[in-house]
């Protein structure tokens, strides 16, 4: 959780210092004005303050004058009224007109303090329901579908969201099998407990197991405080374990245990945790073909994978990227600020004719930047896909002796190629643009035969 955001405003130098140096050491980021007027300058000038603190009583503009302005121009800035003793009648008729508590000058410090925790949750469940709205609504466009393959892996999703069994899910990189889990998730009866994502590729494999299990204080260099492990944290939710074919096996083994038990221990401790959760994995990778490289474990496999649910690529379902496009752009014109009148013609037509080796993540992706590269209102491709065809990734039928692995293997390469060149071989762009860790781009390039 972020620091708390805190404008001090008093005309008394020595309380205001005071009360600076408290507020300071409790960790939040405090800034000081002398009078009203200069606290609205400050207001005015950042218009990110979370709660701004005012004496009551000040020469030239009051406290109740700055709850008022405050209340006007920054509505979601809480306000704490600091007054003496004997103006508390006026405090109260401040906390009528909308300030958020108030403290009498001679009471114990902590209970600014209790005030401000309160604020810092209530701003927090805000962001997190704020969060949770934007992923249901993302969720729920992202699902709508025309495509018969897509409706019926939805279907199987929402058979297997009325059961508490695992669930596998395939698919290539960019289909949206977050998505699906999140749906899962909200289907079932688990949906009013936490929905807990991990990315096994995001973590190094000696700080994986860490991030699954926890740890004890002092249970490895650096662990200077105890750590509530994924696993833990998810108990009577839904743990999402992505890429859980980049598992060490080493992991696979002992999680293989916790899936049986739903039990667990924390790094450097005995004592066994029981916890209730229920998993969803998802991959991009055959894991039958890591069991017959000895990468993943066969017994493991079986345990994940109850109900397989494979989502198809972008390119399969050609008659969504009309829906998918209209989403991506009236959420981009939000976020971008920029307002889109026109889309050029034969724009979509391109679309259409696009592979999209990226999948729903590149077009919503390829959406943005022409909503970034517009013009008076004007959607163009501005050679975006000339160049894609150059680079060989317009649809095209591939070889009828090619596997499915070898087309998605040279589709992912063309990609990674293309964003390279568009990015200059700026190694940490591409990982942001194709939203993968740098750790795992460089993986890909090995992989690949890639040179930067």
């Amino acid at each position: 959780m972020r620091k708390l955001k805190l404008l001090l405003i008093d005309d008394e130098a020595d309380f205001l210092e005071l009360l600076r140096l408290i507020l300071t050491r409790k960790g939040y980021d405090v800034t000081t004005a002398s009078s009203g007027a200069d606290g609205l300058r400050h207001l005015q000038s950042a218009r990110d303050f979370d709660a701004v603190l005012t004496d009551l009583l000040m020469d030239g503009m009051t406290g109740l004058e700055v709850l008022n302005q405050v209340k006007s121009d920054f509505p979601q800035t809480e306000v704490i009224i600091l007054t003496a003793y004997g103006s508390i009648e006026t405090a109260v008729e401040a906390m009528k007109q909308g300030a958020f508590s108030y403290y009498i000058k001679s009471n114990d410090p902590e209970e600014i303090l209790m005030s401000l925790e309160k604020i810092k949750k209530i701003l927090f469940l805000e962001s997190k329901n704020a969060a949770l709205h934007e992923a249901q609504s993302t969720g729920s466009a992202m699902l709508e579908s025309r495509s018969p393959a897509f409706r019926q892996a939805l279907d199987h999703a929402l058979k297997a969201a009325a059961t508490d069994v695992n669930v596998l899910l395939l698919g290539e990189s960019g289909v949206g099998k977050e998505v699906f889990a999140r749906f899962i998730h909200e289907n079932s009866a688990r949906c009013q407990e936490i929905f807990l994502p991990v990315n096994s590729y995001a973590f190094s494999d000696s700080m994986l197991e860490s991030e699954l299990y926890g740890h004890e204080k002092g249970a490895f260099t650096g662990s200077t405080s105890q750590r509530t492990g994924r696993f833990e944290a998810a108990d009577k939710g839904t743990l999402f374990l992505d890429e859980i074919g980049e598992l060490p096996l080493s992991t696979q083994i002992k999680m293989l245990r916790t899936i049986e038990t739903r039990e667990i221990s924390r790094i450097g401790s005995n004592t066994l945790i029981p916890t209730d959760f229920r998993l969803l994995s998802a991959t991009n990778r055959s894991l039958l073909e890591g069991i017959r490289e000895k990468t993943f474990r066969e017994d493991l496999y079986y345990r994940i994978s109850t109900i397989i649910i494979e989502i198809p690529p972008l390119r399969e379902r050609s008659e969504d990227i009309p829906l998918l496009f209209d989403y991506f752009l009236e959420k981009a014109q939000r976020e971008i600020k920029k307002t889109i009148t026109r889309v050029d013609e034969g724009l979509k037509e391109k679309l259409f004719r696009y592979t999209f080796p990226g999948n729903v993540r590149e077009l919503k992706n390829t959406v943005e930047r022409l909503v970034v590269l517009s013009e008076d209102g004007v959607l163009k491709d501005h050679g975006l896909f000339e160049k894609a065809a150059s680079a060989g990734m317009v649809l095209n039928r591939p070889s009828v002796d090619q596997s499915l692995r070898q087309v998605r293997q040279t589709a992912e390469r063309q990609h990674i190629i293309a964003v390279i060149e568009h990015c200059s071989g700026d190694l940490p762009n591409v990982a942001e643009i194709l939203e993968i860790s740098l750790r795992q781009l460089y993986n890909k390039l090995n992989e690949y035969g890639i040179q930067k």
